[in-house]
């Protein structure tokens, strides 16, 4: 998990003028889930709050949420790139904005590619550094997503988050018996950023540093820079910042595999090193 709880910022909240993601995921016999996100400088993300809830008294839920809505040192509102909830819920978001809350629909897009950008914004990139507000600024291997203490349920849910399996067979959906209110509000906000494979890293700083990453996260961002050799080498088209396209992209890749005899595919597999 990637948790802030040495950094020193007023209230314990990010910079006011960082841009802010608010997801909303509807609850009533189950919690209802608030996530606030900023964006820094440097494209990172930082969940600071959330609320957790259960209650079918939306307007108490409102007046919770006001002042987190706010810099509570000006009583100015943030400004928000996203004010997303679960576009299944109408009758919740028109609750909201009669509260003075103004949301809208959560962009829809397939759950697997959504979890895909979620873990690519939590692991660790070699060659993206600690942003300078960090205790670690300036060291390599740094993420893109950090969650700061006081999101504790959605500290909670992350390392419990998985796959829902039937008979032995694993479906494309997630096990809905774990916590899941907090991450699916990750998941909007991820919706709502770019592919964070596409940013660039943070330039390394002048003094050298040790490295930083677990095997696990460089396994991950070598496979995806072995994907993204395999694309161009069969003259797939670069990656879009769409979900959609990008699913148009792998099915092409896949027909393009198909259409070569095995010793054509291994043969390729092979020169970058996919064998």
């Amino acid at each position: 998990m990637n948790e802030l709880s040495y950094v020193h910022w007023p209230n314990d909240l990010p910079p006011a003028e960082w841009p802010r993601v608010l997801a909303v995921d509807v609850g009533g016999s189950t919690p209802w889930g608030w996530l606030w996100s900023a964006i820094d400088p440097w494209q990172n993300v930082i969940s600071y709050d959330e609320l957790y809830k259960t209650t079918d008294e939306a307007p108490r839920l409102i007046e919770e949420a006001k002042p987190k809505m706010k810099d509570p040192a000006t009583g100015e509102e943030y400004h928000f790139r996203a004010k997303v909830i679960d576009y299944e819920n109408k009758i919740a978001a028109a609750d909201l904005q009669r509260g003075g809350i103004q949301v809208t629909n959560a962009r829809k897009h397939d759950k697997a590619s959504s979890i895909e950008r979620l873990k690519a914004y939590f692991h660790c990139n070699p060659k993206h550094h600690y942003p300078p507000w960090h205790p670690k600024a300036g060291e390599p291997g740094s993420p893109r997503w950090f969650v700061m203490a006081r999101c504790k349920n959605l500290r909670r849910e992350i390392p419990m988050a998985r796959w829902l399996e039937v008979n032995g067979t694993t479906k494309n959906e997630m096990d809905r018996k774990t916590g899941n209110h907090l991450v699916d509000c990750a998941l909007y906000t991820a919706r709502e950023l770019p592919p964070p494979w596409e940013l660039k890293p943070m330039a390394a700083p002048l003094a050298a540093v040790t490295q930083n990453t677990s095997k696990m996260s460089e396994l991950y961002w070598y496979d995806r820079q072995q994907q993204e050799q395999l694309m161009k080498r069969l003259g797939a088209r670069p990656e879009k910042t769409d979900l959609d396209q990008q699913e148009e992209q792998r099915k092409e890749l896949i027909k393009k595999l198909r259409r070569m005899t095995p010793k054509e595919r291994i043969r390729v597999m092979s020169n970058i090193g996919l064998n």
